[in-house]
């Protein structure tokens, strides 16, 4: 084999995820990435892709199949961040072009000129699997593969499974690509998921909160989260006073094309008050509602960031299509480098997102997040859910955070031994959030479900996470 090119260490311009070596042979192309493996049989008449995970361990996957010659495969470039292969053949040739794309982040994008037949086989018995309109995930303990054919029409499909094995296959048009995705592609960050303590803080009335409050906060956590009601919005731009949740959702800061402040010095003084503490702070934006769209989207957040003195941000939603999630997380975390980039059910969601269904999702951009935050209004999960859907470990690998701020402080107190063995982790709520929920015009006078839930969080969770710090770092 002629080695195409080892990247040298400590270069890393893909959040700790590389495309480490490439070597092509007459027979085969074998490219690895931080957490992948890809072998391309060139031999094999089937077109056989030989799929293995790096990360707890080497081993098969899957295999791939896409019944069609490869010999004429060459790798036309290689860099850390993208191998990219082609093959183009004569027109009169029965099988045409093929283009493969290998990313850091362990995704394989394959597209060909006539229509494709993806066949993948393994053996990986899953604890969790979901597909969904010829999208699929399998997930064991140590990690998986998903599949995700990009357009809105979906492909048709064929699955087997039995006790021992399983066989999904995928019809494509000619033009259409698919993903696939082997995943940890990097490695679980322990000393970050015990150090990084995460607070969320909103409230209508009061969006920036007091010194006092932020010394207070610092004890239990290091990283500020402040919501949207920090921004100015339809109404607020022209100076209309918000009399309540109605009137706030109307006024739809959260959509914003240009992040605004209602106060910019109150803004500084958080700001400032919070590095003084010892937190980092991060402000609400949202891809998915924002009227700002890709790549006008990321220079906004390098705009907020920069002009407002921000460790990072906290998106709501990315986007419900696959190609254009990845581009903003890919686009925004180049951009933010090792600032925080935290994000509320960041990939999307292919299947029902609420209740208790099991859903196809993308590691390989959930992977470019430090935190991810999921459930929402979802209060009733097994373990499988809160193991292979909030939790993230050995499948992204980013920190995953129960969405929890309305959770009734009994149930919490029920599931936070559960959080901790999945590796997963509850965030620190302040402020007025359950005032919002549902549109809700009043609050009870006598709700006291905030100040019982920080309670428990004090009292409870945060001992029982320096406990389970021990037992990972005695």
């Amino acid at each position: 084999m002629v080695n195409l090119g080892l990247i040298e260490p400590g270069v890393c311009t893909m959040y700790g995820m590389r495309v480490e070596k490439v070597e092509e042979g007459r027979d085969e192309i074998r490219v690895a990435t931080t957490g992948a493996i890809y072998t391309i049989n060139k031999a094999n008449g089937e077109g056989q892709i030989l799929c293995e995970q790096r990360i707890g361990g080497e081993r098969p996957v899957a295999t791939l199949r896409v019944h069609r010659p490869l010999s004429a495969l060459t790798v036309e470039e290689t860099s850390d961040k993208v191998c990219i292969i082609h093959q183009s053949t004569p027109p009169t040739e029965a099988w045409r072009g093929l283009r493969i794309r290998i990313h850091a982040d362990s995704m394989m994008s394959i597209v060909g000129d006539i229509p494709i037949k993806a066949t993948f086989t393994g053996s990986l018995i899953p604890e969790y699997g979901a597909v969904e309109r010829g999208n699929f995930i399998l997930i064991d303990e140590g990690g998986g593969i998903g599949c995700y054919p990009l357009g809105w029409e979906p492909p048709k499909a064929s699955l087997r499974f039995s006790g021992r094995d399983w066989q999904i296959s995928l019809l494509l048009g000619g033009g259409r690509s698919f993903l696939t995705s082997v995943f940890p592609p990097r490695p679980f960050n322990w000393a970050k998921s015990f150090r990084d303590r995460i607070v969320h803080h909103f409230a209508l009335d009061k969006p920036y909160p007091r010194d006092e409050e932020i010394r207070e906060w610092s004890q239990y956590g290091n990283i500020l989260v402040l919501h949207a009601t920090i921004w100015k919005g339809k109404y607020t731009r022209v100076g209309r006073e918000l009399k309540g949740t109605v009137d706030a959702y109307a006024d739809a800061s959260y959509t914003s094309y240009r992040y605004t402040p209602k106060d910019p010095e109150e803004l500084r003084r958080v700001v400032d008050a919070a590095h003084d503490a010892g937190m980092r702070v991060i402000p609400y934006m949202s891809p998915s509602m924002s009227l700002a769209e890709d790549d006008e989207f990321i220079r906004e957040v390098g705009r907020v960031v920069q002009d407002h003195n921000m460790d990072g941000v906290y998106f709501d939603g990315v986007s419900d299509e696959v190609g254009q999630a990845y581009k903003i997380m890919c686009g925004v975390r180049s951009l933010l480098g090792d600032r925080v980039l935290y994000v509320h059910v960041p990939s999307p969601i292919i299947g029902e997102s609420y209740g208790d269904g099991y859903y196809v999702y993308c590691p390989f951009i959930d992977a470019y997040a430090d935190y991810t935050l999921r459930a929402e209004h979802i209060k009733n999960f097994d373990w499988r859910y809160l193991r292979y859907t909030i939790s993230t470990y050995n499948i992204s690998n980013s920190i995953g955070f129960v969405c929890n701020y309305n959770y009734p402080p009994e149930f919490v107190r029920k599931i936070m031994d559960q959080v901790l063995a999945a590796n997963a982790r509850l965030p620190y709520w302040v402020g007025r959030w359950i005032s919002g929920e549902f549109l809700r015009e009043e609050r009870p006078k006598d709700l006291k479900i905030e100040e019982e839930l920080q309670q428990v969080m004090r009292e409870e969770y945060f001992p029982k996470l320096n406990e389970a710090e021990k037992r990972i770092n005695p």
